[in-house]
């Protein structure tokens, strides 16, 4: 079964790596970026 996909899939260009690790690091900062906003909001909300 994999052999078969590997046959069919051709192998992916370097544009399409790029693109591929450009939207997980976007999804990285993205991910990072919530979780400093919920730990802001609940420092924010223990000191009041």
């Amino acid at each position: 079964m994999n052999e078969v996909l590997a046959d069919v899939a051709p192998e992916p260009e370097p544009s399409d790596v790029v693109l591929t690790l450009g939207l997980l690091g976007g999804l990285c900062l993205l991910f990072v970026a919530a979780i400093v906003i919920v730990i802001v909001l609940v420092v924010r909300r223990n000191r009041q």
